[in-house]
């Protein structure tokens, strides 16, 4: 293609007026076909830059209204919860917010720098995944604001109940060692999407490392750890209700899940035999 229009300016050329030397013999007409398919493949190259560049931007503006989107929305979560309880002095939501955000911040820069890739699917996976996940998302995610507001009524604005400090320090060891689970669960699956799909494009695979060589949905595991523990960090038995309906709604997901990779993904019907327990090691 290059070649073909190299021959066509220069014909343009030479019936313009192009020098005489540049149209003496063959040679002379190699060379100037070589110098301008070099100047051809150049300009076209530095296109291809120049748009990978913007493709490069549009992803990167994109991340950042993300980015922003979830600040906002974690902002507006925060200040309505305050606004529930009815005062800032409630010191154990602060521990538990400043906990909670020092993992978070924690996981995204892993996926950013790490995973990319990852960070990427689970940013775009809502879309993609089977729809029975997508609704039992949506209802744990109103689950998660009554349990909030629950703990925030009751804690915050009523004040019924004082977990004992040794129970408070045992919930926040149990918390940590809940998100520390999940961690684990995201550093050792590679295709630890946000919702429940088969990622043919990306290769997807059993994973069997860490510890998927226990139990096969730890991430899930370390999830219903953390919710009744974090009622009793933050003083509320109350939310011990909204708590264990998110532990029943993981159960249900765990379920659900599992039958779906055992259907189909290749491999994993293989690994349950493996690995027997789903949750709880010797239980389920």
């Amino acid at each position: 293609m290059l070649d073909i229009a190299t021959r066509l300016v220069y014909h343009l050329y030479t019936k313009l007026g192009l020098p005489n030397f540049i149209r003496w013999g063959s040679k002379n007409q190699y060379l100037f076909r070589k110098v301008a398919c070099q100047l051809f493949r150049s300009f076209i190259l530095a296109e291809a830059e120049n748009s990978k560049n913007q493709e490069v931007v549009m992803k990167n503006t994109k991340n950042l209204l993300r980015y922003g989107l979830v600040i906002v929305i974690l902002a507006s979560i925060i200040s309505a919860i305050v606004l529930v309880a009815g005062r800032w002095d409630w010191i154990e939501f602060w521990i538990f917010l400043a906990t909670y955000l020092i993992v978070f911040v924690a996981w995204g820069m892993y996926l950013k720098f790490k995973r990319p890739e990852l960070m990427e699917e689970r940013l775009t996976a809502f879309g993609k995944g089977k729809k029975w996940d997508r609704i039992l998302i949506s209802i744990y995610w109103i689950m998660i604001l009554v349990f909030l507001f629950t703990a925030a009524l009751d804690a915050g604005r009523h004040q019924n109940f004082t977990t004992p400090i040794p129970i408070k320090i045992i919930a926040m060891l149990m918390i940590l060692a809940g998100y520390a689970l999940g961690f684990w669960s995201g550093i050792a699956n590679q295709f630890l999407s946000s919702f429940v799909r088969i990622q043919e494009e990306r290769g997807h695979q059993v994973s069997k490392a860490g510890p998927y060589r226990f139990i096969r949905h730890p991430m899930y595991a370390g999830d219903i750890l953390t919710y009744p523990f974090i009622a009793l960090f933050l003083n509320s038995l109350w939310a011990l209700i909204p708590a264990a309906l998110i532990m029943v709604l993981f159960i249900l997901r765990t379920y659900l899940e599992d039958n779906t990779l055992q259907r189909e993904l290749d491999g994993y019907l293989e690994y349950t035999r493996q690995v027997r327990y789903r949750l709880v090691p010797y239980v389920w």
